[in-house]
């Protein structure tokens, strides 16, 4: 273990993140990183190359500080090695450079988008500030991954499979989430589910979707849990039920405008684990990506991170 790696950050680069226009930011970031005295070492992730294992490794070399330049799935990639690590006794943290399509989770906080201000809030002008974070138990297969902003079963899970078809065909640009939305809403069939919160049932029947939410943002800016807390200790749970189509096309602007909550068609919970089954089994997607399936188990790891946010957050 080298002796100066905690006084470093392990940064993970993205360069397929935002529609590929990371790649061409690097250098900039790489010299702008320097310039601003941030010690670093940086890996680069290849196409097909799940980051989480060398984020993994990174934390057995000492690493403490660790900083995704990419979107939200980036970010997903990096919580992930940091949560599979052994156990080291010490606080891990992680900073954000925000080059992704949506970019969900640092609307929470306003991290801002452009790169240089960013990396002033690593270089020193940011607050680190504790955050849960979701664990998430597919209960057939027993896999586990984990959360940092929203989760999504139903429609959403639908949803964020036809957006990441889309990119595959090299589609791009914020449009594809709208396009996405429409597609999905047109041939998506509602399940039956079973949704449990805290071990206590609290539906049953035809459900649209649902979002199991630490942030307040996602599929672009799109508002299911516009209460959510992120170091509450809690999840905020949106249930949607069964909307017949004439109804559903007048509501979508509710998904946007922060009143989905006060909806008739809209179940709101807040817990500290969620159990979701559904028949036929729907698509799990967690900040963005498809990563299972149901039946599956959400469970509140309260403050299990520190993520640098701008100081304004200092007095909240």
């Amino acid at each position: 273990m080298e002796q100066n790696s905690k006084d470093r950050w392990f940064v993970v680069f993205n360069p397929m993140a935002g529609s590929s226009k990371a790649a061409f930011l690097w250098k900039e970031i790489a010299e702008t990183l320097y310039a601003s005295g941030v010690k670093y070492e940086s890996y680069i992730i290849r196409k097909n190359v799940y980051a989480a294992d060398q984020v993994c490794e990174a934390v057995k070399n000492g690493f403490r500080r660790f900083v995704a330049v990419g979107g939200d799935g980036t970010i997903n990639q990096v919580l992930a090695g940091l949560r599979m690590s052994p156990p080291t006794g010490e606080r891990l943290t992680m900073a954000v450079i925000p080059i992704g399509s949506g970019n969900d989770w640092i609307k929470l906080y306003g991290i801002p988008k452009d790169y240089k201000e960013a990396i002033r809030l690593i270089a020193g002008d940011g607050l680190s500030r504790g955050q849960d974070i979701g664990n998430a138990l597919f209960m057939s297969s027993g896999k586990r991954s984990y959360m940092m902003n929203i989760a999504g079963v139903g429609l959403d899970a639908y949803v964020c499979d036809v957006v990441n078809k889309m990119k595959s065909e090299g589609k791009r640009g914020k449009r594809i989430y709208v396009e996405g939305l429409a597609r999905a809403f047109f041939s998506y069939k509602c399940r039956n589910a079973k949704v449990f919160c805290d071990g206590e049932p609290v539906y049953r029947g035809k459900m649209l979707s649902l979002s199991i939410g630490n942030g307040k943002y996602t599929g672009g800016g799109m508002l299911q849990t516009p209460d959510a807390v992120p170091d509450d200790g809690l999840f905020d749970v949106c249930i949607i039920k069964h909307i017949p189509f004439g109804k559903l096309i007048f509501k979508v602007k509710k998904l946007f405008d922060g009143t989905l909550p006060s909806d008739p068609y809209v179940i709101m919970k807040r817990c500290r684990s969620v159990r979701v089954e559904a028949e036929p089994e729907s698509l799990v997607e967690i900040d963005g990506e498809v990563l299972g399936s149901t039946p599956v188990l959400f469970e509140n790891e309260h403050l299990a991170i520190d993520v640098i946010v701008p100081r304004r957050w200092e007095a909240v």
